[in-house]
Parts: C-alpha cells; structure tokens; sequence
C-alpha cells in the first residue's frame, strides 16, 4: 500500500510544471502505483480534450449586448456614499464569473495550450560530420520541419532538443523524421538507425514509429536500433517502455531489453544479464516457430528475476501450456491479495497489472 497519492499534482505533472526533483517522484510512483497512473490517463485525456478546442471569433453584437447588461447593474456605492462606475477592464472577468466559471477554466487551459503549442518545435544540432535535413547540411540550431528527413551518414551524428519532453541522440547512419508535435503526443518515426532518447516528460507523451512496432514512452531512458530489414532492438535504461502493434504488447523494465521483427511485431522482453539459454529459446519461440520445446527451456532455466518474461508468455500461449507458465511464476513470485488462479489464467488485466507490481527487479 502507498502512503501517498499524487491525485493533486497531476494536472501540474502533465503540464511539466513541477520542479525537477518533484517530477522525479511522481514519475516513480506512476510507474509502481496503478491507482494513480489510471488518475494520470484520465487527466491526460481532459488536457488532450480541451487543446483540440478552437477559436471562434465573438459575434460583433455581442459587445453591445455586453454593456447593455452592464448599464443596466446598479452602480456601486462606496463607505463615503461616492458614486463608482464600473472600470470598463473589469467588466468582461465580471461578467465571464456571472455567466460561468468554466469560460475562464476553458479560456487557462486554451492559452496554456496555445503557449506551449509555439515552442513545440524539435531543434536539431550537428554533433559530429554533416547530418542532412531535406536538400542540404545542418548546423546548430535547425529546426526540423514536420515530415522532412533527417539522416546520417558513417561519419555524422545529431541532437534533437524536444521542448518540454527530452532529448534524442541519432547516431551515424540513420534516417528519421517527425511525424506529431503538439501538447499531448510527440511523434517521430525511425526508419533506420540507432537513437538514444532521455524522456522527462509524463508518460504516454513521447512515441517513436519503427517497421515492425511503436516504442511509447513510460517516463524513461532507452535505446532503441532499427536495421536495414526493419527488426528491432530496445535496451531501456531508465524507466519502462512499451512496445506495441495491432494489440501485441510488451512493457519492457529498467534493465531489460525486447527484440522486433516485421509482421510479428514486439517478442517477449527479457533481462540484459538473462541466462543465455533463455534469450536463445525467447527468440525460437518469438520469430522462429519454436513452440512449446522453447518454452520448456525458458520455464527450466527463469529465475526470480526473469519473472517479468514469463508474465509476457501468459498473453502469448494458451490451455495448458498458459498454466504450465503460471505454476512456474506462483513460485518464483507469490500472487499478491486480491489476485487469483482463475483471474491470471482468464488474463484479468488489473490482477496481472497487480501481479507484475509485486515483481522485484533488482535495481
């Protein structure tokens, strides 16, 4: 059980209006406490529902209309009995409260978004070589238009400064662009190449497109290499990262990596320092038909801390061989209260969220 929940800096979370320090803990907490992340999404989606709000110019009557009920409030008296006529500035806030609070709540949250929509740009630097934009070589402080290529050679390589979100580092011979730049989701996609992102934003902000899955950002610090067929390679470093296509997910932890393959999409994460054995029989199983022959590997040799693997194989096998998995992990990590036999095995989403909450990484 937590002893506290974030329920009131959310919205400041999300809007990256806490310090440094107070964003670190609540993205901790986010990534341990189920009750707030779903606070967090609900949040998230109010900020995503009043930024797509538009401007609609204010008929020219209405002004009129305005100071007619104006002139028509008694005038204000003073202690001394002096006669005060309203000050024609204070009139709209005046009258905004007395038709409705949410006109101001509507008109903060517009200019926030309007604000942050100016300086949502992603300005890219030259670390090394000549890294190309479009037609010609950048220098410091390009800034990359939405849909434009950038790519490196063997000898270049680039910084990308997201504001408000992070930095992504593009080594040499690879080949992006962005795709979405706006307050709720940052969008690149990554053809080719190898990219380090450090994320501080809240989750579910930042999204990197690959060929074979989508990369979403959990609040974290990772790797991700695509190469020349589309397959793929996440190593996170910091956080968690979700990888998903077409319903097939995979959260990969702090530690951890997940391999990618077109037309299948994510494999099943496993942890850097896994027994070899298992990483091998993962990548039977995931790409190569290995079957149940590879699952009898990963089962014989996972130990307490590749439970996060066998979690995955839960979605991933079914019957039998589902309960085969789940008699394995029970003993590695012991179901936590409220989480049953019956609910992992018919995958009841929030008992195995629970589950996975209980899992000790080793950090």
């Amino acid at each position: 059980m937590f002893k506290k929940h974030y329920d009131r800096d959310l919205l400041a979370y999300c809007h990256s209006e806490l310090n440094s320090e107070e964003s670190r803990s609540l993205a901790e907490h986010l990534l341990e406490c189920q009750r707030c992340r779903q606070k967090y999404e609900e949040v998230k989606s109010t900020v995503a529902l009043t930024s797509g709000l538009e401007t609609v110019p204010a008929p020219v009557s209405l002004w009129s209309e305005i100071d007619a009920l104006l002139d028509a409030q008694p005038s204000v008296v003073n202690s001394s009995s002096i006669q005060l006529k309203p000050n024609r500035n204070l009139r709209w806030l005046r009258l905004s409260v007395e038709l409705s609070p949410i006109i101001l709540v509507i008109g903060l949250l517009f200019a926030w978004y309007q604000y942050h929509s100016a300086s949502s740009t992603w300005i890219v630097d030259s670390v090394a070589g000549s890294p190309r934009s479009g037609s010609g070589s950048i220098g410091k402080d390009h800034r990359l238009v939405f849909g434009q290529w950038l790519e490196t050679d063997n000898k270049s390589s680039a910084t990308l400064e997201i504001p408000n979100i992070g930095q992504v580092e593009v080594d040499p011979n690879s080949r992006m662009r962005v795709v979405k730049s706006k307050s709720t989701e940052q969008r690149m996609e990554l053809n080719k190449g190898t990219i380090h992102a450090t994320i501080s934003a809240p989750p579910r902000l930042f999204f990197v497109n690959t060929p074979s899955a989508e990369a979403i950002d959990l609040g974290c610090k990772y790797t991700l290499n695509v190469d020349e067929k589309g397959a793929g390679l996440l190593t996170v470093e910091l956080g968690w990262v979700s990888l998903d296509v077409n319903g097939r997910e995979s959260i990969v932890p702090v530690g951890a990596m997940c391999a990618t393959r077109p037309g299948v999409g994510p494999g099943t994460p496993y942890f850097h320092d896994a027994p070899q054995t298992l990483k091998d029989a993962l990548s039977r199983f995931d790409f190569e038909s290995g079957g149940i022959e590879s699952v009898n590997t990963v089962l014989s040799v996972a130990r307490e801390r590749d439970a996060i693997t066998l979690w995955h194989l839960l979605f991933r096998l079914n019957g039998q061989d589902r309960e085969r998995v789940y008699d394995r992990l029970v003993k590695l990590v012991p179901l936590p209260q409220g989480v049953t036999r019956e609910g992992v095995l018919n995958l009841n989403r929030p008992m195995l969220d629970h589950w996975r909450d209980e899992f000790e990484w080793g950090w």
